[in-house]
């Protein structure tokens, strides 16, 4: 049987290929040979950016040998679970949800990248004893694909707020990983910071959900930091705004936003007196310069 090796040097260069390559059910080795076409071959798949040890194994067909430039291999259906469950780690970067659950004020900084310990079963059994069907069109498929929602039974929004905040912390974790649009709006209001932290996670979550979240007086301030560190949050007008207005955001970050509105806003900010002086001040400072 051959053996093919793929080596990711970063968790983006690992997500590239898991959503362009793997989702599509195969994945192209470059430079590697192989000794016949639709024979069965195991790919190895290691990941150097979490440290030592860090690898998994899967079995993949040879589809296509394309000699002095690769293989191109077919992964299995069976397999696309366990490629989905590293990926759904990595892209989250959370703490275990054991770990998570028992240390709910715990800080998001140190979340590792990869943790053995959360058993993608384990977590898929989780979803399926609370899940339904897609919000946003999508299968449901526990851990691997879908959105969890709350069962039909429970009836109204009202009462679906009440079994949430009855539930123990552990589900609360995994329903705002995968909680549909209603559970998400729900465990926003929840006090626990680390339900917040799954929240910024859920792979559905919108761009008013976050700017809703980035003016939460209530969220930690280093979410804070980190809604407006991502690329596509930061660029965006709405978070701005209400990253800036949020007493919680850390001072430099707000300040450094500030350059980022536009004259109207800056007129506002200049005006208020709820939110931090040294804002304030950037803010007259960057509208004289506009109004230059």
């Amino acid at each position: 049987m051959d053996l093919f090796d793929l080596h990711f040097d970063t968790p983006e260069g690992f997500l590239k290929v898991a959503d362009q390559q793997f989702s599509r059910g195969g994945v192209f080795v470059q430079g590697a040979a192989a000794s016949a076409q639709y024979a069965p071959a195991t790919l190895s798949l290691h990941f150097l950016f979490a440290g030592e040890g860090q690898s998994g194994s899967i079995q993949a067909v040879i589809l296509q040998v394309m000699p002095g430039l690769g293989v191109a291999l077919q992964i299995p259906p069976q397999e696309l679970p366990q490629i989905n469950a590293w990926a759904e780690r990595v892209r989250n970067r959370l703490p275990p949800i054991e770990t998570a659950a028992e240390e709910a004020d715990a800080q998001p900084a140190d979340s590792p990248l990869l943790d053995p310990s959360v058993e993608a079963e384990e977590l898929d059994d989780e979803l399926r004893s609370l899940a339904g069907n897609d919000d946003d069109g999508a299968e449901s498929g526990g851990l691997t694909s879908g959105t969890l929602l709350l069962p039909s039974s429970l009836g109204s929004d009202a009462t679906k707020e009440h079994h949430i905040r009855e539930l123990p912390v552990r589900k609360k974790l995994i329903l705002a990983l995968r909680g549909d649009r209603v559970v998400r709006g729900i465990l926003m209001n929840d006090s626990n910071n680390t339900i917040h932290q799954y929240l910024l996670r859920n792979p559905r979550i919108t761009l008013t959900e976050v700017q809703r979240m980035a003016g939460n007086p209530r969220l930690n301030p280093g979410l804070l930091k980190e809604i407006a560190d991502e690329r596509e949050w930061g660029g965006n007008l709405g978070i701005v705004k209400a990253l800036v207005r949020n007493y919680k955001t850390p001072t430099p970050i707000a300040v450094a936003l500030v350059d980022k509105l536009p004259v109207s806003d800056l007129k506002e900010l200049s005006r208020l007196t709820t939110i931090k002086e040294p804002v304030r001040e950037k803010a007259k400072q960057t509208l004289r310069k506009k109004q230059r």
